[in-house]
């Protein structure tokens, strides 16, 4: 599970949300803007699945429509995730 923001003014950090995620028992990260942390996900994972506002889905579309996940990111500096007792 990642969570991301856009760039919506009201959208509430990742950081936040994965702190209130934590006790689920998954893999969680924080990632930073959905522009960034998408294709790092898209690439990765078998099934993408977007939850959020309706910002957030259309920052997703517009991404998705732009190529923008066409071509496979450069790896990220920061590859952890979280277990599910960390903190983040």
């Amino acid at each position: 599970l990642v969570t991301t923001r856009c760039a919506h003014p009201k959208a509430r950090d990742p950081y936040d949300l994965a702190v209130l995620l934590q006790d689920a028992e998954v893999v969680l990260s924080a990632g930073g803007p959905v522009e960034e942390t998408l294709p790092e996900v898209w690439w990765e994972a078998d099934e993408v699945v977007v939850a959020g506002s309706l910002y957030l889905a259309g920052a997703v579309r517009d991404l998705v429509a732009s190529g923008a996940l066409d071509e496979e990111p450069a790896p990220a500096d920061d590859e952890e995730g979280l277990e599910p007792d960390d903190e983040p």
